[in-house]
């Protein structure tokens, strides 16, 4: 008896990937956040160095309304203060820095021929030199003016940049606390509690901070300034305007103003190069152990280390205006994590950070 044998055929088996579509919806929203975040960036630093500003003047907004002062007197009396002595800075400054520039690009050969002279051909340093001052093309061969249409740009971007910051500074001197108050309606009586109390403790770190960093600024200036004129460094002004700027920078800002001038001192002499050495290294020291303990006091204890990495992350990020934001970022954490993050990282963790800031 023959009997049939059906031939079982393999089923396809269909993989089918569902993709629901609020899903889809959710994904495009946050590469459309993504996208203009990009575009913002710019803006919201702007808005965050203004805060900044705006937080550090408020006290004086707040001592000016207890002298009997009105608040919108007052905050146009600062307004008008501030702009009184930025002009009056930039009418002091501007002309001679100006003149110091020219001066530089003029004698730039000259300045090139006296820095290799007095290195001598059995100097490490001198083939290291020597290609860097050719790689940068210091001395121009032709006349080219598209680095000045650039360096205007520039200027112009950065002045629009300030006025916008002034701008923002004003309103929120204004209008903060409206601000404050309308962003926490959005949330329970407990977080407005808890967004209020950051506020104010961030406030703190953010005018030490601004108010700090300021007076060593201008001290920074004005030490570098007369140590330079008195060694007849070339552009000694442009050089403690330097360092008062990089002195923003932690760190780093010592090595971004110290090179330059050094390369500036090697054109006298190369003792004078190791006497400007020294004095950096002595104000460096000065200020990290002297000067900014009595200034800032105890609200920014933060780590070197600490420090130095957020600044390379920052600036890697956002640049220097990034670097400059980036210190009272970290230095407000352990407000945050004692407000906010105390139930996720745990009292004893919040109780460690508190001791080891403290020493």
């Amino acid at each position: 008896m023959s009997e049939s044998t059906e031939v079982l055929k393999p089923q396809k088996t269909h993989f089918y990937f569902h993709l629901p579509f609020a899903t889809i919806v959710k994904v495009l929203l946050v590469l459309l956040f993504l996208a203009c975040l990009k575009v913002l960036a710019p803006l919201m630093m702007t808005l965050f160095l203004a805060t900044l500003l705006a937080v550090s003047l408020c006290p004086v907004v707040g001592w000016l309304n207890r002298k009997g002062i009105p608040r919108g007197i007052s905050i146009a009396f600062l307004s008008a203060f501030l702009i009184a002595v930025i002009v009056t800075v930039a009418a002091l400054l501007i002309p001679q820095l100006v003149q110091e520039c020219t001066n530089f690009i003029a004698n730039l050969p000259k300045f090139k021929t006296d820095l290799l002279n007095e290195l001598s051909d059995s100097n490490p340093l001198r083939p290291f030199i020597k290609n860097f001052l050719n790689h940068q093309n210091l001395v121009p061969k032709t006349m080219d003016f598209a680095p000045l249409f650039s360096f205007g740009n520039m200027a112009l971007s950065g002045l629009t940049e300030l006025v916008l910051i002034f701008v923002f500074t004003v309103y929120l001197m204004i209008d903060g606390s409206r601000v404050i108050k309308w962003f926490s309606s959005f949330f329970d009586e407990t977080n407005q509690q808890k967004i209020n109390q950051t506020a104010d403790e961030v406030s703190l770190i953010i005018y030490s901070y601004v108010a700090g960093q300021a007076i060593t600024s201008i001290a920074s200036f004005v030490y570098v300034w007369a140590a330079l004129s008195y060694l007849q460094v070339p552009s000694a002004l442009l050089l403690a305007t330097l360092a008062g700027i990089f002195d923003v920078l932690p760190v780093l800002g010592f090595f971004f103003a110290v090179i330059p001038a050094m390369l500036f001192a090697l054109s006298v002499s190369g003792s004078t190069a190791l006497i400007v050495l020294a004095l950096y290294i002595v104000y460096h020291g000065i200020e990290n152990y002297f000067i900014v303990p009595a200034v800032y006091g105890k609200r920014l204890r933060v780590s070197s280390f600490v420090v130095l990495v957020t600044l390379i992350a920052a600036g890697l990020l956002a640049g220097v205006e990034g670097a400059i934001a980036a210190l009272p970022i970290v230095a407000s954490y352990p407000i945050i994590e004692r407000i906010w993050l105390r139930r996720f990282v745990g009292q004893k963790t919040v109780a460690q950070h508190q001791l080891a800031d403290a020493e």
